[in-house]
């Protein structure tokens, strides 16, 4: 029989690609066979993964206007440039989908970080479950939900109320994450 397969997505920025390789590294441990989407210049980052286990998925970095043809990793462009990347890596939807019907032994599931949102349409295409890796703790990650899905019911207001916490938590807006506040990408307030 053989080991399940998982597709790994990670969002090529430290503090993102990092903890998904730790939770990779742990999957490789308990016996599924792993691929990584990875860009040539991104390679260098897995040196550290068990090399006979995983497989790696070597697409070309896909270009954007707002990104320099050689930068292929968030430290390369800082923070501001985060949205662009995001737009840039959903790109590689169809050569993601052409290699998984191509694939003699496909993935049962893709693992991607939250901020690849375009993983949930190649899962969606593929029907396959979409699994979100979030890079930050547990709390960060139920403020991010809350302020998403109640954006017009906080939006305006200067202090935001979390009812679904402990004791009805409450926050400044300028103390909550800028991405709770985007519109689109590369509109924030």
């Amino acid at each position: 029989m053989s080991k399940p397969h998982v597709l790994i997505f990670p969002y090529p920025a430290q503090g993102h690609i990092l903890p998904l390789l730790d939770l990779t590294h742990q999957l490789v441990l308990q016996g599924l066979s792993i691929t990584i989407i990875i860009t040539p210049k991104n390679l260098p980052l897995l040196h550290r993964l068990h090399p006979v286990a995983i497989q790696n998925l070597i697409l070309p970095f896909p270009s954007h206007p707002k990104i320099p043809p050689s930068v292929k990793n968030v430290r390369e462009i800082r923070i501001a440039g985060k949205y662009s990347m995001i737009n840039a890596l959903s790109k590689l939807q169809d050569p993601i989908i052409q290699w998984f019907k191509s694939h003699p032994s496909p993935p049962v599931a893709v693992i991607s970080d939250f901020f690849l949102g375009c993983a949930l349409d190649i899962s969606r295409h593929l029907g396959i479950p979409r699994i979100v890796f979030y890079s930050s703790g547990a709390f960060l990650t139920s403020v991010n939900n809350f302020c998403w899905q109640n954006y017009e019911a906080i939006k305006d207001q200067t202090v935001a109320e979390f009812p679904v916490t402990p004791r009805m938590l409450s926050f400044n807006q300028e103390h909550l994450p800028s991405i709770c506040f985007t519109i689109e990408f590369g509109e924030s307030r």
